[in-house]
């Protein structure tokens, strides 16, 4: 955990397939980072709520589309 980080469990992996790994804090940072990532639609992107179950079923979807895994976190 960061020192900006407040919760341990907000936490993700965006690893691609040479195993690089990104670090992102809060669930929110996703489509940022994503955005960044991928070689997509950034509307497609931008539309997506990342608190709706759904919706973060289809951003899991275009990362690995585009050869990224995502991890969440957790601290037991």
């Amino acid at each position: 955990m960061t020192d900006t980080e407040k919760s341990l469990n907000d936490s993700y992996l965006i690893v691609n397939a040479k195993g690089e790994i990104t670090k992102i804090s809060y669930r929110a940072n996703l489509i940022k980072e994503l955005k960044n990532l991928c070689q997509t639609d950034n509307n497609e992107l931008s539309s997506l709520n990342v608190n709706d179950i759904n919706d973060f079923r289809k951003l899991v979807l275009i990362a690995e589309k585009n050869g990224y895994e995502i991890y969440q976190l957790t601290r037991l």
